[in-house]
Parts: C-alpha cells; structure tokens; sequence
C-alpha cells in the first residue's frame, strides 16, 4: 500500500511540475503568433503603398513613353515578399493558435492575396500597349486596393 500512495505523489508531482513549465512556452507561441501578425501587417501595409508607388509610376512612364524596367525589378521584390509573408501565415493558421487571431490571420490572407493580384495585374498593365486593355486594368488593381483598405480597416494590429 506504501507503494501505490509514493507512486501517485510521484506521477502528481511530475504532472504537476510539467504543467507548471508549459505554461511559459504556450504564452511565448501566443507572443511569437501576435508578434508574426503584427510585423506581416506593417509588412503588408507597406507593400501595398510602395505598389499604389509603382503604379503610379508605370503610368506616368507610359504617357512619357519611358521605360518600366526598375518597376518590374519592384514588383519582382515585392512579389517574393508577398509570398514569403503569405507562406508565413498560412504555417501558423494551420497550427494551434488562439481562436482571437483567426479572423485577423484570415484577414491577412486574403490582404496577401490580393496584393499578389495587384502584382500580377501591374505586370499585365507593363506589358500591354493597348490603351483600352490599360484602362481595364487600372480599374481592377485600383478595386482591388480598394478591398485591400477596407479589410485593412477591420484588422487593428
């Protein structure tokens, strides 16, 4: 009966001790997982200003018939950002985080996706000498920078 009664302390005290030190690692992933939010949020706040940049340029280049080749260079950039950022956020929406940055982690998903198409669609806007296909794409980046903003809105970092 000595026995059973030091092998249950033993097993409670182990219990016990091991929760104890888990405590601090579950609260630094809740603070790796905020801090990921938050720096993937200035990131892409950023990126989205330097594009609306970019565009702008590669249209004032084209009426001054100039060349568009340092901003396909930023758009590659901004493109490997995007998918570094994008890749980031999808590793930690699929692993064990608190249900609160869920929404915000699905906000910055879609903010990523919608960057990318803004890359891709400033690409279609470079190569194209058409002045109707020009007018159409200028269009669809500047409603997708609109959904960009008003995602952004919601999201507080």
């Amino acid at each position: 009966m000595q026995k059973n009664s030091f092998k249950r302390y033993i097993i409670c005290t182990l219990l016990i001790s091991s929760m104890y030190f888990s405590i601090p690692v579950l609260s630094n992933t809740t603070s790796s997982v905020n801090d990921t939010i938050d720096t993937s949020y200035s990131s892409l706040t950023n990126i989205q200003k330097q594009l609306r940049v970019i565009v702008k340029n590669s249209y004032v280049n084209k009426l001054n018939d100039v060349s568009n080749s340092n901003n396909k260079k930023q758009l590659d950039i901004y493109s490997s950002q995007l998918t570094k950022i994008k890749s980031d956020l999808f590793t930690i929406s699929i692993t064990n985080n608190p249900e609160a940055n869920k929404a915000k982690l699905q906000s910055l998903l879609t903010i990523s996706s919608y960057l990318s198409y803004i890359v891709e669609k400033t690409n279609d806007y470079l190569s194209t000498a058409d002045p109707s296909d020009q007018y159409e794409t200028l269009d669809a980046i500047s409603i997708a920078n609109s959904l960009v903003r008003q995602i952004s809105s919601y999201i507080t970092p």
